[in-house]
């Protein structure tokens, strides 16, 4: 019986030694916060920036997956750079001047607070598909955060046509993304089945107006909400 306990234990004390020690495995991501947005929503613009400075507060930043998904707010919108965007939405929305002027003077006092500058009179009247094909592919590199920050900027600071391909193309250059294939992409209308996806899961979970935001599959936020709103939601979304 001794030789036996004394043989088990040599054993052991060998298979110690030559054991290999596991390997080390890299962090998985511990959130992941979906976001159906369209680029020409002022409030969608908002709502991002307000989710980043809560990321910030509660030091996640780089700690969390964010997916943009694809949503147009007019989807038939044809694109006219003649036409100011007060006179698009009196035209044809039936939005007196006075009331949009209005709101857009409240989102200029809210985006500035959340380091916007909004400048309406510079908007150029866009149809936002394309930039929406665009984020699609940037979701496969991993670029739609740069990305989608670069065509909020563009759209509603530096008065740039979104539905230009070159412009577009332009963008795309200043993320570090591979445009390998990305005009051809966009004339080919190539990523319309990821596009059709998410509007079709938006319409699923009953998603009718952006920006909407789903942190963890288990909070939801709609609008553009404080910041305070979105700390909230992320800590309660990190509870087991």
């Amino acid at each position: 019986m001794i030789r036996l306990i004394r043989s088990a234990c040599v054993l052991l004390f060998m298979a110690a030694l030559t054991s290999k020690p596991a390997a080390a495995q890299a962090p998985s991501t511990t959130m992941t916060i979906d976001i159906w947005s369209d680029i020409s929503c002022p409030f969608c613009y908002l709502g991002k920036r307000h989710l980043e400075l809560a990321l910030d507060h509660l030091g996640l930043q780089g700690e969390v997956e964010v997916v943009w998904h694809s949503f147009q707010l007019d989807p038939d919108l044809k694109t006219d750079t003649s036409i100011s965007l007060y006179d698009y939405l009196e035209r044809e929305k039936g939005w007196p001047r006075k009331d949009v002027e209005a709101i857009n003077a409240r989102l200029n006092a809210s985006g500035a607070d959340a380091d916007i500058a909004f400048h309406f009179e510079r908007v150029v009247v866009a149809n936002t598909y394309r930039a929406h094909t665009l984020l699609q592919a940037a979701r496969k590199q991993k670029k739609q955060q740069e990305l989608g920050a670069r065509l909020f900027e563009a759209y509603f600071s530096a008065g740039k046509n979104v539905d230009d391909v070159q412009v577009l193309m332009t963008l795309v250059t200043e993320t570090g993304m591979d445009t390998t294939g990305l005009r051809e992409a966009l004339e080919r209308d190539a990523f319309a089945e990821s596009i059709r996806a998410d509007l079709t899961e938006a319409g699923r979970r009953g998603i009718g107006a952006v920006p909407h935001f789903i942190i963890n599959g288990k909070q939801s936020i709609s609008g553009a909400q404080p910041v305070s709103v979105f700390e909230e939601a992320l800590k309660k979304a990190m509870q087991p």
